[in-house]
């Protein structure tokens, strides 16, 4: 086992403190755990970290990381993120010498520019490309409603894509029906998708007792962009505004937190907390008190992503509240372990009318937690997510790029 190079490719990595540089840090020190020899080429930090002296190079856990600066434009409209891709693919192609002598290559969708440059590389050097899909472009900015099917931008998006899908050696799906959605849509071969979840590091504590006081703390973290349904959420904390039985707290960011932010102040919604995006440790004090967790995904998402926020609520025994499609893995989830329940889409009324049966119901809600933490052993652990990549770089070794 090991022995091998890899080099992670991405756009966040330590010290930025959101998932999508988190989980491929993790995932960086358990396979140099392992034995790997392991490498990240990856974008200067400068909005989620609070660490002031960063260096362009270093090694930590054992990881040699290769930090890469490119032009900065504002991300609060197209033109500026678009800007920011395109900057950080070409910093990327200028660092071409990372990319040799190396064995495998993990990569992500975001930005979205990125994998059809490392599928290139991957021909160029004969190293096997493995394509992790976060957000599958432009599948998801079409069927959000902002991007146009017969643009010329979704045009290139869309070459750009099915050129990584064709010429990587392995596709990471996050779950079941993202694997479906690739085999159905875009004609992949099955045996090329493994599904690999996220994960969150393992807690060293017992699940949560669920105490009430009371009210109900119900927690909603992490994005609230066009792939979550807030509109349902919107239409809860309105019928709730006001119960006092109940408490609402935000964290986190995206497009739609605007509009949620009007109607609280709109409509004066006491009830309701909203932070901005929070360091992991103020973050967890929020969790310390939440007794559900909410997650959200509209209908037009489901194959085409995952909530992220999902597997931490679940390490720390949150009982969760789903409005998510019934084929989601997520979903049966909780069917199969009863650690909360799920709604469909539009459907606020079934939420509060669980959350009535269960106010002060102590007893079920800490069997829900417990269920949780379950799910969370079981299925969702760093340790379990990475020998699962560790067995398909280790198994498929031989076979051909």
């Amino acid at each position: 086992m090991g022995n091998k190079n890899v080099l992670f490719v991405c756009q966040y990595f330590y010290p930025e403190k959101i998932s999508s540089g988190i989980l491929p840090y993790e995932l960086a020190c358990e396979l140099s755990k392992n034995g790997y020899k392991v490498k990240a080429l990856v974008g200067f930090p400068h909005e989620y970290n609070d660490v002031n002296d960063i260096k362009k190079e270093e090694s930590v856990n054992g990881i040699s990381i290769r930090r890469i600066k490119y032009p900065l434009f504002k991300r609060s409209n197209i033109l500026g993120r678009l800007l920011n891709y395109f900057g950080f693919c070409l910093t990327v192609l200028l660092n071409f010498r990372e990319f040799k002598d190396i064995h495998y290559c993990i990569s992500y969708t975001n930005p979205p520019f990125l994998p059809p440059i490392i599928a290139w590389f991957s021909k160029k050097y004969k190293f096997k490309f493995v394509f992790e899909i976060y957000d599958l472009y432009p599948d998801t900015a079409i069927k959000a409603g902002v991007l146009n099917e017969n643009s010329i931008m979704t045009k290139i998006f869309n070459h750009s894509t099915n050129y990584a899908l064709k010429n990587c050696w392995k596709i990471v799906a996050l779950a079941r029906e993202c694997k479906d959605y690739l085999v159905q849509y875009k004609d992949i071969n099955e045996y090329k998708v493994e599904v690999i979840p996220n994960w969150y590091k393992e807690v060293d504590h017992k699940s949560k007792l669920n105490i009430i006081t009371d009210k109900l703390t119900i927690i909603y973290g992490g994005n609230m962009g066009v792939m979550q349904d807030i509109d349902t959420i919107k239409e809860l904390i309105l019928s709730l505004k006001d119960d006092k039985r109940f408490e609402f707290v935000f964290a986190g960011h995206g497009s739609k937190k605007i509009m949620l932010e009007k109607v609280i102040q709109d409509y004066s919604i006491r009830n309701c907390k909203m932070y901005d995006f929070l360091p992991k440790d103020e973050y967890d004090q929020l969790l310390e008190k939440a007794n559900f967790a909410i997650v959200s995904l509209e209908n037009f998402g489901i194959g085409l992503g995952s909530p992220s926020k999902y597997y931490g609520y679940l390490a720390l025994g949150i009982p969760i509240i789903a409005i998510i499609d019934e084929t989601s893995d997520i979903a049966k989830d909780i069917l199969e372990y009863k650690n909360g329940f799920f709604v469909h889409n539009g459907d606020y009324i079934s939420i509060i009318n669980n959350l009535d049966i269960l106010f002060q119901n102590s007893e079920e809600l800490n069997n829900m937690s417990n269920q949780s933490k379950k799910i969370f052993n079981d299925k969702y652990t760093l340790t379990k997510s990475a020998y699962k990549y560790i067995k398909l770089m280790e198994e498929n070794s031989n076979e051909s790029i």
